[in-house]
């Protein structure tokens, strides 16, 4: 299984490939991250934040369960559909997400973490 910094860098590569993002810079300041943090995390020296995952899912219209477990779509939407829409938007808006993806990514996530400390808690016993 691939872990989530892992997956994190795949998204990262090809949102560059395909020009979401201009630089990796660009994507720090997006996220509202320094460079050098983001840098440390998509080298493997940092790992992926709760914070992180759910903004750059938010922004970027990710898969937040493709990012945790590596199944399933990257995109919420079809990668085509995703990438007609994100290279018609504004720069100032490069992915619009509605009020219903924002409440499934933020469930996920929390069941996510839920998940992670119950897995946490099953090892200490």
């Amino acid at each position: 299984m691939e872990t989530i910094s892992n997956q994190f860098s795949k998204a990262v590569d090809l949102l560059l490939k395909k020009k979401i993002i201009a630089s990796k810079g660009d994507l720090a300041t997006r996220l509202n991250y320094k460079p050098s943090t983001l840098s440390e995390i998509l080298n493997g020296r940092s790992k992926v934040s709760a914070e992180l995952a759910r903004d750059f899912c938010k922004n970027y219209g990710i898969n937040l369960y493709w990012l945790f477990y590596g199944e399933g779509s990257m995109f919420n939407e079809s990668e085509t559909t995703f990438l007609a829409s994100a290279n018609s938007a504004d720069d100032d808006n490069v992915v619009s997400t509605n009020r219903d993806i924002k409440e499934m990514i933020q469930k996920e996530v929390k069941e996510a973490l839920q998940r992670e400390r119950n897995a946490q808690n099953n090892l200490a016993s």
